[in-house]
């Protein structure tokens, strides 16, 4: 058995799972974060985003602390600027896994991660239309919410210091800025960006 299959295997047992047994988060995710750990996390993450619903991929991502939180944070870089990850979703209403990593990074995290893919130099011009494109459809998945705050305790997602901590770093390191998206704003924000990479 490959690498690739054992990971599908282990990626849909755990999406079967979800939802229909009595736990959620990551005292569900916990039973496979063993198996889940013999692969690289962008591989793990990729596989799930370009698998999996919207939702199902966000609480994995926050339900598995313990696959990334000692990753570099240059990682989290490389799954941003993955190809053939993005898709165009111009004929689809209902929102997708193949942004959920955007959408982590800067509802949770709080760092302006769509900023800094459309000024990626290593990512192609169709994912940056993609992603725009997308969040217009879905800006409020870019905005922080307070209703999120309390789920992000460490028992049910990862805690809210834990983001705090990766926000820092990313800041830090990498120069990422922090998200200046909310819900007031995050139609303005999207033609900013739009502007800029038209621009650019």
């Amino acid at each position: 058995m490959t690498k690739t299959e054992m990971l599908a295997i282990a990626s849909q047992e755990a999406y079967d799972g979800y939802g229909v047994s009595d736990e959620v988060g990551i005292s569900y995710f916990m039973k496979f974060i063993p198996r889940l750990s013999k692969f690289d996390f962008g591989t793990v993450l990729k596989y799930q985003m370009q698998s999996y619903p919207h939702r199902y991929v966000l609480d994995f991502i926050l339900s598995s602390s313990t696959l990334w939180l000692n990753l570099s944070a240059a990682a989290w870089l490389e799954i941003l600027n993955s190809p053939d990850v993005r898709t165009d979703t111009s004929r689809t209403n209902d929102q997708v896994g193949q942004f959920a990593d955007v959408e982590f990074l800067s509802r949770y995290v709080g760092v302006d991660a769509l900023g800094f893919l459309i000024d990626s130099m290593n990512a192609s011009m169709s994912d940056k239309k993609y992603a725009l494109d997308y969040f217009s459809k879905f800006p409020y998945g870019l905005a922080p919410s307070q209703l999120d705050d309390e789920d992000l305790d460490g028992v049910y997602f990862v805690s809210k210091e834990l983001l705090i901590s990766l926000q820092e770093t990313l800041c830090h390191d990498f120069g990422f800025s922090r998200v200046e998206c909310n819900e007031e704003n995050a139609n303005e924000y999207i033609d900013d960006l739009r502007n800029r990479l038209e621009l650019g």
